[in-house]
């Protein structure tokens, strides 16, 4: 009678206990003698489900495999409960589930008292925790990636965490990899005081490592790593390229500068292969709508597809195949004062996407993407236009994914910010 039924474990686990309850009951009672009702009491059905949530999040680092209840047992933890978390929980999952069958196959095993600890929160962090693996790797530090909901309090060993600011427990040894924009809500007195404890912070901005060394913190700015698998990937895919055809090499990354007309019919049948003209994904908010509708105002009576995907729905094989199939990506600020979300760029780089971006509050990471024509950078004003453009002038558009593919090889094997930031965290305290 306390059961929610609207929520599928609850109800299935009360289902369980009653069926148990009359399997295991006395034969009907006859007219002359009448037993009161057996009721299940309500403290023991909690009791069984809370049992079998810490069952299941003891062994978090599989619980990937654990099918559908996963995602949505998470959300309970985490007192997510409701329909729209619980669909964002799944679509989640297939990201996770994606970047497992990436990672070898003891990445969730405990490692070996020698190796670096990635713990990671959230699908969300997966990606990078995959990139920074590889980059360890390859600089001699042996790594092993952990669900960042596992209890690794008492563990001496040194742990880098990604979404540190969610983690309910942390080592004794770490390592804040600081991913949030320093205007963003989550940058609470308590994940500052995760950022104190820390052996060094880790962040993505050099305006932001001012701000934290500001504060006294022992920061350094160590650049998002980029995925190699992804590179390698869409190399392959490029051989195709409009532009590969002018260079000796089947990359377009290494085509001539001066070398960037290609054939309008090689043009057009390569542009088949991206339907969606204009694509943004991330979360909402005012400003973003707002772009959005003056792009859809200006492209009317154009024969565009616009895709703005603002509602926590794209993630995962879904997400991969709508950046593959997009002419021209957007980066879009969400929070005012923001750095420029390298999170976003560096995984469209991989892809060799044209990627336009609005500046941001960090003129030194802005000028790493702008002088290699990686990124082009538009105000506010004139986004809209310059996008507009950018679709009509395929030989600049093809430009900026040579430009982009190229930085992400490079970036894909730069470990020299990586190896600066693990000798400061090794060496301080």
């Amino acid at each position: 009678q306390h059961c929610d039924w609207h929520n599928p474990f609850k109800r299935r686990a009360r289902q369980t206990i009653m069926a148990g309850a009359a399997a295991s009951a006395p034969p009907a009672a006859t007219s002359e003698s009448v037993s009161p009702e057996r009721k299940v009491p309500s403290w023991l059905f909690y009791a069984l489900a809370l049992l079998a949530g810490a069952r299941l999040f003891l062994v978090a680092p599989e619980a990937a495999r654990f099918g559908p209840a996963w995602p949505l047992l998470r959300s309970f933890r985490l007192g997510r409960q409701g329909p729209v978390r619980v669909r964002t929980s799944r679509a989640l999952r297939s990201e996770e589930q994606h970047w497992f069958e990436v990672l070898n196959e003891d990445a969730g095993a405990l490692p070996e008292s020698e190796r670096i600890v990635i713990l990671y929160w959230g699908s969300v962090f997966l990606e990078t925790a995959h990139g920074l693996h590889v980059v360890l790797n390859r600089l001699g530090y042996e790594s092993a990636i952990v669900d960042g909901n596992s209890d690794h309090r008492r563990d001496p060993r040194l742990h880098i965490l990604l979404g540190a600011n969610f983690m309910k427990f942390l080592p004794e040894n770490f390592i804040v990899y600081q991913m949030e924009q320093k205007t963003s809500k989550w940058i609470t007195p308590q994940y500052e005081s995760t950022m104190r404890r820390a052996k060094c912070v880790w962040d993505f901005s050099p305006a932001n490592v001012e701000h934290w060394q500001a504060k006294g913190y022992t920061a350094a700015y160590v650049p998002l790593p980029v995925v190699t698998e992804t590179v390698i990937e869409t190399q392959q895919r490029y051989q195709g390229h409009p532009l590969a055809a002018l260079s000796n090499d089947s990359s377009p990354a290494s085509a001539a500068a001066d070398a960037t007309e290609a054939p309008e019919s090689v043009v057009e049948q390569w542009d088949k292969t991206r339907p969606i003209d204009v694509l943004f994904y991330g979360a909402p908010n005012h400003h973003r709508a707002k772009i959005r509708k003056q792009l859809e105002e200006a492209a009317e009576g154009k024969d565009l597809k616009i895709l703005f995907s603002m509602h926590y729905s794209l993630f995962g094989k879904r997400r991969e195949a709508a950046i593959q199939r997009a002419k021209v990506v957007l980066n879009l600020h969400y929070y005012e004062g923001a750095s420029l979300e390298v999170h976003r760029i560096h995984h469209l780089l991989a892809h060799g996407k044209a990627i336009v971006s609005e500046r941001s509050a960090d003129p030194r990471l802005d000028e790493v993407y702008e002088k290699r024509g990686a990124v082009f950078f538009a105000s506010e004003e004139s986004l809209v236009a310059d996008v507009l453009a950018l679709l009509e002038d395929s030989n600049t558009r093809l430009r900026l994914e040579q430009n982009s593919l190229g930085l992400a090889q490079e970036l894909a094997w730069d470990t020299e910010r990586l190896e600066t930031g693990m000798k400061l965290a090794t060496t301080t305290r």
